[in-house]
């Protein structure tokens, strides 16, 4: 019995562990973007650009095109750090989150920018529950 215990604890963290890498892996390129891109929501932004000013330009977008919001949670204050030309908003937000270390989670109503390091954080305290 202990071994059965043992094995499906093993299990589903062998699955979480899977799943969160995962979320960590995706890279802009990677996710499925729209072929036609509207002209309209194509953006442009210098890579010296504050992040929060770049975070409002693309909520602006994420609100006008889709009715979400973006909230961020992360707390950083530097630049983009890359050079958005001719992007669709979208990828240029899932861009600049991955060069900066940050994680974007979505839901029907708004994306949420986190630190990944906050994110695992709760990741480990959600494993060590089990």
């Amino acid at each position: 019995m202990t071994t059965t215990k043992h094995s499906t604890t093993i299990l589903l963290l062998l699955g979480f562990v899977w799943a969160t890498g995962s979320v960590y892996a995706q890279d802009p390129d990677e996710l499925h973007f729209r072929e036609y891109v509207n002209p309209d929501e194509i953006v442009s932004i210098a890579s010296d650009t504050p992040f929060v000013q770049a975070i409002q330009i693309l909520s602006d977008f994420a609100q006008e095109f889709e009715d979400r919001i973006i909230i961020d949670r992360s707390g950083y204050a530097g630049a983009i750090n890359v050079n958005i030309s001719n992007m669709y908003w979208r990828r240029a937000l899932h861009l600049i989150a991955r060069v900066n270390n940050l994680v974007i989670e979505q839901d029907r109503e708004a994306y949420e920018i986190r630190l990944i390091a906050d994110v695992r954080e709760e990741d480990e305290v959600e494993v060590a529950r089990l």
